[in-house]
């Protein structure tokens, strides 16, 4: 399989990073719906053909990456398919469940485009490190179901990789992309953690009960426990969780400083992906019964009404239970509904 040219669709920040990154070694061509946003690239960046006509960014590309924000990513795709794209190879760099549907992506996509070779981009990358040349590390992961797949993933390997941009190649699609959704939701947790000064210990906590909460999923849907240690698992929810730089912390970071979503939404700099995927991912918990305790507590509050303090109260009130081991998920009596530690 030879790619020369590749079809970015989506501008934003994430889909520019990679365009950019792409076009040291190919030809690029991306999609924006905005006229003023292609005007813009193609003054900035006079290596990249940028265009708002899909056909003519589509037209003899080898490769499809998908840039958009999750909740676009169905429509989009439909209209690659009546662009006459519909076996292309398609690359998804969205980070998020079919909010619709409640379910992956990929089955999404494989409903609309079956016979289209479909690999996930996901990992610890924020699009201005890379844009600014730094190294980052990221998981592509497809289905080695055939002889093809398998050389499909190792050209797109070999394709998008760089001496900066290192691609690991896994063969577990439904564990990355379970870690790029979820991861989010996390984020939320932990930003609020942070807005309400809780401390580095709430900080560690969230992030490796989250983990748990990721891994659970993943691995219900079938996806691998080994993937949630990996960059898309780990490596993704510990930057995601710990950095402004995170939409999705950000937004948690004002909500737990006391301010409204309106308010915190209209402060953002972008998408913020897990407010709507929180309903999606917990949607999809309890369709496979799923237990998701901090997706559950974000969810409340996000969608449900509940006020902070109610949701933290909800989550900190919780039986305890074990780790690991002999008590992996055993629960352990002792209520938590009542502080009786003394004033």
């Amino acid at each position: 399989m030879n790619i020369d040219k590749i079809a970015v669709l989506g501008a934003g920040a994430w889909g520019t990073a990679l365009a950019l990154e792409f076009a040291d070694r190919h030809a690029v061509s991306i999609w924006a719906r905005d006229p003023k946003h292609i005007e813009e690239l193609t003054r900035e960046h006079a290596g990249l053909a940028a265009s708002t006509d899909m056909q003519a960014v589509l037209d003899g590309a080898d490769v499809i990456v998908v840039a958009v924000p999750s909740g676009a990513v169905p429509e989009l795709v439909a209209q690659i398919k009546a662009a006459g794209a519909s076996t292309t190879p398609m690359v998804l760099a969205a980070k998020g469940l079919d909010e619709t549907a409640n379910r992956l992506l990929s089955e999404s996509i494989a409903e609309i485009l079956p016979d289209a070779p479909l690999a996930i981009l996901s990992g610890p990358s924020f699009a201005s490190d890379l844009r600014a040349g730094m190294p980052t590390a990221i998981t592509l992961a497809l289905k080695p179901d055939t002889t093809e797949l398998r050389a499909t993933g190792l050209a797109l390997t070999k394709a998008l990789a760089s001496r900066h941009f290192r691609i690991y190649l896994s063969d577990d699609p439904i564990g990355v992309q379970v870690g790029g959704a979820v991861k989010n939701v996390i984020a939320i947790a932990c930003g609020i953690a942070a807005g309400r000064d809780y401390g580095s210990n709430t900080h560690a906590a969230l992030i490796s009960r989250g983990l748990a909460e990721i891994t659970r999923l993943a691995t219900t849907l079938g996806g691998r426990a080994e993937t949630m240690m990996g960059l898309a698992g780990v490596g993704d929810l510990v930057l995601t969780c710990s950095n402004t730089k995170s939409r999705n912390y950000s937004y948690g970071l004002r909500r737990g400083s006391g301010k409204d979503h309106a308010t915190a939404m209209a402060e953002s700099a972008g998408v913020v992906e897990g407010v709507n995927n929180t309903a999606a991912v917990m949607a999809l918990a309890e369709r496979y019964g799923v237990e998701m305790p901090i997706v559950s507590a974000v969810n409340d509050l996000l969608h449900h009404g509940a006020d902070l303090d109610s949701a933290i109260g909800a989550l900190l009130s919780r039986p305890l239970k074990g780790e690991g081991g002999m008590w992996a998920d055993q629960p352990l009596s002792a209520d938590l509904s009542t502080d009786d530690r003394p004033a």
